[in-house]
């Protein structure tokens, strides 16, 4: 019995692709844009792993954050 190796079946296996998707906070810290629930779980299903990259306008100042979507809740 031989076992076959094949490179397609290992991609991205020990090297997960990174997804970044963009979302806007105003300065009330609202949220105005942001990725929706379908596209961040069509990303899961692939198998990638999703960032969120943040963009907050405070005191006439634009901030960047980029971090990893580790969960989420539901809103009341």
């Amino acid at each position: 019995m031989a076992i076959n190796f094949e490179a397609a079946n290992m991609a991205g296996y020990n090297n997960p692709k990174i997804e970044v998707f963009k979302a806007h906070a105003n300065e009330n810290l609202d949220i105005t844009a942001a990725p929706t629930k379908s596209n961040i779980l069509g990303c899961l299903k692939r198998g990638c792993i999703p960032f969120i990259l943040l963009t907050m306008d405070v005191e006439g100042m634009s901030h960047h954050f980029l971090c990893p979507f580790t969960g989420a809740r539901e809103s009341a």
